[in-house]
């Protein structure tokens, strides 16, 4: 997921609202994870940086 222009910030703008599990997902591909994650939202959590929900 990388930004090229203002317009390409937009699109991912809206995206992390109207599909926020979709937009966190691919985010998540681009890091290197040790153990892969299973979800990336949950309905019962809110969104924070302490980690995700199932991946270290």
């Amino acid at each position: 997921m990388s930004l090229k222009s203002a317009s390409s910030y937009d699109t991912l703008f809206l995206r992390s609202l109207s599909d926020p599990e979709g937009f966190w997902s691919d985010a998540a591909k681009d890091i290197s994870w040790f153990k892969p994650w299973t979800r990336c939202w949950t309905t019962a959590t809110r969104p924070s940086t302490a980690g995700s929900p199932a991946g270290n």
